[in-house]
């Protein structure tokens, strides 16, 4: 498989100290915003996103927001260094 490329509008969080468990999420791990509009694929498990300082994000769990039931509006990830 080809890797592809995709670009879109990303902004990485630090997880609030209360949910850092050293197992599921670590004091290293980002919370991914990624906006829906004009992204030509979903995000999904296994995905690396790339920020623009260079950063490899490997995507650990994906939650698609969709408040209409149908439409994601803004996919939040968990990201590993």
């Amino acid at each position: 498989m080809v890797p592809t490329d995709y670009p879109c509008r990303m902004f990485p969080a630090a997880y609030d100290r209360k949910y850092v468990d050293g197992t599921n999420i670590l004091a290293s791990d980002k919370q991914l915003y990624i906006g829906s509009i004009g992204l030509g694929v979903p995000p999904r498990v296994g995905d690396v996103a790339i920020g623009v300082d260079g950063t490899e994000y490997h995507v650990i769990h994906d939650d698609p927001n969709n408040y209409d039931g149908m439409t994601n509006f803004v996919f939040i990830l968990l990201g590993r260094v």
